[in-house]
């Protein structure tokens, strides 16, 4: 595919991805060093991982903080919350 091609979507898929996250079929994994710091050593850190293809997960940088996000210990618990909060 170049850049040029576009992929459209009809509103029925989007419906049912989103039900598929609901129900917890689809789940985002996030790097259990993260969440980095939003400061020039937290970037340069989530860089360096990302960069270095062994992150296992999404590599995430705080860049607002969130007391409902930061009060919870567990990754997976972090990304229910920001899920929460985003809806």
């Amino acid at each position: 595919m170049d850049s040029t091609t576009r992929i459209r979507f009809a509103a029925s898929d989007l419906k049912a991805v989103l039900q598929d996250v609901e129900d917890g079929k689809i789940r985002v994994i996030l790097d259990p060093a993260g969440p980095f710091s939003f400061d020039d050593d937290g970037v340069r850190d989530a860089m360096k991982l990302q960069n270095s293809k062994h992150a296992h997960g999404k590599v995430v940088i705080d860049i607002a903080a969130d007391d409902h996000i930061k009060s919870h210990t567990s990754h997976e618990t972090q990304a229910e919350a920001y899920a929460y909060r985003t809806q």
